[in-house]
């Protein structure tokens, strides 16, 4: 019982309350325990099996306090969400910021290890599309076409463009740089080496430019 007393202080309604409304009221991400996922899970498992309890031993619990288990949980329920969706505007935000920026101005000590992947990634999909399409209108060229950019004349005149025949998944070129994946009848502008390789498998088919 001992174990159990320590857990409700650690995580209660009244708790989850205080970090939702600190949460909502500051700029700033919030610290967390490192386990506060792990402890709000068995916070919950705990408040589901004293419900079960009331539900299977009718003689000893009333069904006003059954009612009263079920209506708690659902408050913690949303007590859980409304955090989770503070903290994962915030986080968004900060990605964005990074994205832009790219810089290590965005301080992200205060992120659960889960929250940081999520950060990570979308960090990657900001930078992916930031290049796709604003890079791509910056260069006049049709945001989605899924190329490298070209950074000198030399490197322009050593490519080709070619169509898609079937989907290739994402592949390393030689210096590892990224391509793909492409699905079938995407065009891209590809190193000449690349697209003759892809060429002669049958993969893709060379297109003129004045397609």
């Amino acid at each position: 019982m001992g174990d159990v007393e320590e857990k409700k202080v650690n995580i209660s309604y009244e708790v989850l309350f205080e970090l939702v409304r600190r949460e909502k009221d500051r700029d700033e991400l919030q610290q967390l325990e490192g386990t506060f996922y792990q402890d709000l899970v068995e916070y919950l498992n705990e408040k589901n099996q004293i419900l079960r309890e009331q539900k299977t031993k009718l003689e000893t619990f009333s069904a006003d306090e059954s009612e009263n288990s079920e209506r708690q949980i659902e408050n913690i329920r949303r007590l859980i969400s409304k955090l989770y969706e503070i903290r994962e505007r915030k986080i968004i935000m900060m990605a964005l910021t990074k994205s832009k920026t790219k810089s290590n101005i965005v301080n992200t000590a205060a992120m659960l290890k889960e929250e940081q992947k999520l950060f990570n990634e979308l960090v990657a999909v900001f930078d992916k599309y930031r290049q796709d399409v604003l890079v791509s209108l910056l260069m006049a060229k049709a945001p989605g076409d899924k190329y490298k950019p070209l950074e000198t004349k030399e490197q322009k005149q050593k490519t080709k463009m070619v169509r898609f025949l079937h989907a290739v998944p994402k592949f390393l070129g030689k210096e590892l740089e990224v391509y793909g994946p492409f699905e079938e009848e995407d065009v891209a502008s590809l190193p000449e080496e690349i697209a003759e390789v892809l060429i002669n498998k049958d993969r893709a088919e060379e297109i003129s430019s004045e397609e």
